[in-house]
């Protein structure tokens, strides 16, 4: 792509292309303004009760923006996993999977909407939904609420509290992620 800022009020075109096909940007250019969709993966490492649980994210969010402001809503699967020896004193792994619906709103930074910005408010809400051995009950929640985002967003610390049946059985927790 050229830009031609002389009589052609700086509209820009294929080097020696046809001059009637133009774009008032140059190509893969993402505007100041505009919704998305994106992916997302991540790896995690959380407390749970004495337990340290390992776990990954794999997920999507719809980015709504309108060049100042962002909204992030996001659907996630979370397998976390245990450790523990049997009854034979062999390793056994545990896994026990989330699905986790995620909230943030903030201001843009540098009104670019693929960079991140730090949100003014955070809320994510896991359901466990596949249960192995005896380290969560039925019916487990998982509430994050607020976020410390690093490093360009890619590394975030959440406080996260555990509970089942209605805020029974609440374990606080500590929950940190490293995005890709």
């Amino acid at each position: 792509w050229v830009k031609e800022n002389n009589e052609n009020k700086g509209r820009w075109y294929v080097k020696n292309g046809d001059r009637d096909i133009y774009a008032n940007k140059p190509g893969g250019y993402v505007p100041g303004r505009g919704d998305y969709l994106t992916s997302r993966l991540s790896v995690n490492i959380q407390n749970y009760k004495n337990y340290f649980v390992p776990s990954f994210s794999l997920g999507a969010a719809v980015i709504l923006n309108n060049g100042y402001f962002k909204r992030d809503i996001g659907i996630a699967w979370e397998p976390n996993f245990f450790f523990s020896k049997n009854a034979q004193g062999d390793l056994k792994t545990y896994r026990n999977d989330f699905l986790t619906l995620s909230y943030g709103q903030g201001f843009l930074k540098g009104n670019d909407p693929r960079k991140e910005s730090p949100f003014l408010f955070t809320f994510s809400f896991g359901y466990l939904i596949y249960r192995q051995g005896d380290y969560y009950e039925k019916n487990t929640m998982r509430i994050g609420l607020g976020q410390l985002s690093l490093f360009e967003g890619k590394t975030k610390i959440e406080p996260i509290m555990y509970f089942n049946d209605f805020f029974k059985g609440v374990t606080p927790g500590i929950r940190w992620s490293q995005s890709f």
